[in-house]
Order: C-alpha cells, then sequence, then structure tokens
C-alpha cells in the first residue's frame, strides 16, 4: 500500500505492542528489517522514531523499551535511514512517559502528539 503512495519520505514508530510480549527482542529485530528492506527498496527518505516511553496504569518496561530502542536504533544505522530520538523528550524524573503527555500510560493526549509534531516538524520540512 505505501509503495503505491509512492511517497519521498516515511517516517517509521512501532514497536509498543512487540514489547509488552515475549521474545521481543527478536520480533522487533526481524519486524524491522523486514519493514525498512521494502521502504528502502522503494527509494524513499525513512525516518525512524524511537519507542515512546510508557507509565502506569501500562503494564509495559520501559527497560524493555529501552533494548528496543537500542535495536532499532542499530537497524536505522544498518538500513541508512535517519534516527529520530523522541522517546528522551518524553521522559519524567522517573525514566516514564511525562504524565501530562499522556491519556492512559501510553497512547498520548493532545499536548503529547504537540510535543511529538515538534520533534519531527523539521523533518517533514526538509
Amino acid at each position: 500500500m505505501v509503495e503505491k503512495l509512492e511517497p519521498q519520505k516515511v517516517f517509521l514508530l512501532a514497536g509498543v505492542n512487540n514489547v509488552s510480549r515475549g521474545h521481543y527482542e527478536e520480533t522487533i529485530r526481524e519486524n524491522y528489517s523486514l519493514i525498512l528492506q521494502g521502504l528502502s527498496d522503494m527509494g524513499c527518505t525513512i525516518y525512524v522514531q524511537s519507542i515512546l516511553p510508557v507509565r502506569e496504569p501500562s503494564s509495559v518496561d520501559n527497560g524493555r523499551i529501552d533494548i528496543a530502542n537500542k535495536i532499532i536504533e542499530e537497524l536505522a544505522a544498518e538500513y541508512e535511514c535517519e534516527f529520530i530520538d523522541i522517546h528522551s523528550v518524553f521522559l519524567d524524573e522517573n525514566d516514564e512517559m511525562k504524565e501530562d503527555l499522556t491519556k492512559d500510560g501510553v497512547h498520548l493526549n493532545e499536548n503529547g502528539y504537540a510535543v511529538w509534531r515538534e520533534q519531527i516538524e523539521d523533518y517533514v520540512q526538509e
């Protein structure tokens, strides 16, 4: 479907659901490799974004998200994609998602989306 759109740029942010499941390191690596290979073949510019942190009531472990983000950053380099660390901008002093940026500990609220937009805006405008 993406290929038919012939995009000049693609912004990829995925993986928090994989982190919540077993074998997440393998699935993150496999899934991102498949996606990045497919996108690379299209000849567009690919921006790979880090997975955002979470907070309660989410049961996802932020330590696992950190590991996944390292894998994602390595794969972005391997496929010569731009890696955008948005994760760190969303962290509070306890290394969790800032409370005022989420509605349920995982999904962003209006403030969160505004912060996200600020982080990628320059890349969109390039």
